[in-house]
């Protein structure tokens, strides 16, 4: 029994013995295929779930930093003394966005989730906008639009786009001259001027949209390098994510909580949003790469070796040991991925040189197998 399970493993990795499979059923390497595409996504969508709050201290995604580091208060000052924030233009801004008491709950008449006032009322063309800035530095000075937009789905559906009233990105507005331009302060183009004394100025900007159906987050900023010159940091970068059962906002949440701790809360429902976006994205690739590509490459490798070798001739055959040798690039990958997601990208020019050695090897073999 040992000696048979020893025989099954090496099977799975030495070419030779790896042959036998050749006349396996079709089904079942489709089947290790779509199990592989499945199989990669598991650590990578939970690497997404759980550290993408890492993502923004260690990469700065969507440019969340400028959430993140809001001032604690609107007198608080850097180490250079200088005043970070306006006064009266943070916290009791905010105050006035904290009496909505705003919250998502599940629409039972549409099977949906909306976001509500907590008595549950408002307006069908109900719309806040809440300005709010802070010197970041001497050079850059960072405004935040905090929008409130509830409106009624069911008749927002039925207007065309032209007709509707409720916020829109900046893009879209410079997109569709058509677009009511009902909030035209709603802007989130980065851009810089000089002082009287020459000094570069530099004022970015980061929109926030609370939808009844979504939140709608865009960011525009720039920044001076080490020589002088302006970059972008985030060029009109978004993320929109729909509310549902496991993406919920309330303002329970943040009650008591001053500006910095409110926006580090708004930049953890952003990110995670942008997360499960992008998980939903690494699910659509996992299946190209782990499915797709490799049927291509098996393809290219049965038109270049079929009429050459005397062991492997049909696509068939072609395509059931590349099956089988998915199996230990799909094993490295699902390991590796805990640790670096990254690596999924990476896959198929493993499974691809993997792959043509295996076949190499078991058409180089002399003996009928």
């Amino acid at each position: 029994m040992k000696e048979k399970f020893l025989d099954f493993l090496k099977s799975l990795v030495i070419p030779i013995k790896m042959a036998r499979y050749k006349y396996m059923s079709v089904l079942i390497s489709v089947l290790i295929f779509v199990a592989a595409s499945v199989i990669t996504v598991v650590p990578v969508n939970y690497n997404y779930e759980h550290n993408n709050y890492s993502w923004i201290e260690n990469r700065n995604v969507l440019g969340l930093q400028y959430l993140t580091k809001v001032p604690v208060s609107d007198n608080e000052v850097d180490e250079n003394n200088v005043v970070i924030g306006k006064v009266g233009n943070l916290n009791e801004v905010l105050e006035d966005f904290y009496n909505l008491k705003l919250f998502v709950k599940k629409n039972e008449k549409s099977n949906t989730w909306d976001l509500v006032k907590e008595n549950g009322e408002f307006d069908e063309d109900e719309r806040h906008i809440f300005k709010m800035q802070y010197k970041k530095d001497d050079v850059e000075t960072v405004h935040i639009n905090l929008y409130v937009d509830l409106f009624n789905k069911t008749t927002d559906h039925e207007l065309k786009d032209k007709d509707k009233l409720k916020i829109v990105p900046y893009r879209d507005f410079v997109a569709n001259p058509d677009m009511p331009a009902k909030y035209p302060e709603f802007r989130a183009e980065a851009y810089s001027w000089k002082d009287d004394a020459g000094n570069i100025k530099i004022e970015n900007y980061v929109s926030i949209v609370l939808n009844t159906d979504a939140i709608h987050y865009v960011i525009d900023c720039k920044m001076l390098n080490e020589n002088g010159d302006i970059v972008d940091v985030a060029n009109q970068l978004q993320s929109k994510r729909f509310w549902n059962s496991d993406y919920l906002y309330t303002y329970k949440d943040y009650e008591g909580n001053n500006a910095q701790q409110f926006f580090d809360y708004m930049s953890r429902i952003v990110v995670l949003g942008y997360a499960r976006n992008a998980a939903t994205a690494t699910s659509f690739w996992s299946f190209i790469y782990t499915f797709i590509y490799p049927l291509v490459i098996v393809f290219l490798i049965w038109l270049a070796f079929r009429k050459q070798s005397s062991q492997l001739k049909k696509f068939k055959e072609y395509y059931n040991i590349a099956a089988i040798a998915s199996l230990i690039p799909v094993l490295v990958v699902f390991i590796v991925s805990w640790f670096w997601p990254d690596v999924l990208s990476w896959y198929v020019f493993a499974f691809a040189i993997y792959y043509l050695v295996v076949v190499s090897k078991i058409n180089s073999y002399q003996e009928t197998i």
